[in-house]
Parts: structure tokens; C-alpha cells; sequence
């Protein structure tokens, strides 16, 4: 049961690649995520009796650029023809396939924007831990909720 793939899903999926790859017949090779879904909501209404067309599409479009992104792990294994990357410009997408210096520069920029948020997040949870320790007085405190209420209500 384990890996198998959903058939509906799949062909989901190909028809974003399908759809995508259209997109990306430029000479930068550069596609919008806003035009891919678009596109798919107009097929689904063609094709399909979705009466949220455009919200489904946008969903299978960002299920569709979360699985396609590159995987964790070393350098060598973050290549993939088929992956596509962010360049930095709002939902817009390269095939590494197709992708350019600028574009690698753009990604890079959307990588070390998404590290420093998620290390600001960090630090200002390690930040109200330490505080919480530093305040705390065992003769006084036997929970936090004990401490916030007195120091920090």
C-alpha cells in the first residue's frame, strides 16, 4: 500500500506539467502559478461540474508546486530536470530545466527570506523562554500559567 500513487491525482498533476511546460515556452522560461491555475479553472469548467473551479485549481496548482520543488539534501541531490523553483517574483516559477543565473539569484534571495523568518520565529521563542526562566521563582511558581498571571498579565 505504501507509494502508490493516486491515478486521479496523477493525471491532475500531468495536466498541470502540461500546462506549466505550455507556460514556460519563453525565452526566460519563466511561468506565473496565477496563470497555470487560471488555466486549469477554465479546463475545469469545461470539463468538469466544479462550481469552485478556480478555488480547487488553485489548490491542485499549490499541492502540484509543493511536490515539484526541490528536496532536501545535499547539492547534488537538489537537481531535477522536472523541479521547479520561486524567482523571486510573486508565484512565479522556472523548471530547473530552464533556469538561469538570475533565476538561481532569485531563488536564492526567497530561500534566505524564508530562513531568517523562520529564525526570527526561533529566536523570539527561545527569547519568552528565557525570560519565563530567568523570572521564575521556584518558592513562588509551581506552573507558568502561575507566572504569566502574576509578572506578565
Amino acid at each position: 500500500m505504501a507509494n502508490q500513487v493516486d491515478p486521479q491525482k496523477a493525471e491532475i498533476n500531468q495536466r498541470i506539467d502540461e500546462i506549466a511546460l505550455s507556460l514556460s515556452n519563453t525565452p526566460d522560461g519563466r511561468f506565473s502559478l496565477d496563470d497555470v491555475t487560471q488555466q486549469l479553472a477554465t479546463f475545469y469548467y469545461q470539463n468538469a461540474d466544479y462550481r469552485n473551479a478556480y478555488a480547487i485549481a488553485y489548490r491542485d496548482v499549490k499541492s502540484w508546486d509543493s511536490g515539484k520543488r526541490p528536496k532536501d539534501g545535499t547539492h547534488g541531490d537538489l537537481f531535477n530536470a522536472d523541479y521547479v523553483i520561486p524567482t523571486g517574483q510573486k508565484s512565479e516559477r522556472v523548471f530547473m530545466s530552464k533556469a538561469r543565473r538570475e533565476h538561481l539569484l532569485g531563488w536564492r534571495k526567497v530561500e534566505q527570506d524564508a530562513f531568517e523568518a523562520r529564525e526570527n520565529v526561533y529566536n523570539q521563542r527561545i527569547n519568552y523562554i528565557d525570560t519565563r526562566i530567568a523570572a521564575w521563582d521556584v518558592t513562588k511558581y509551581s506552573t507558568l500559567a502561575d507566572l504569566e498571571r502574576d509578572l506578565f498579565s
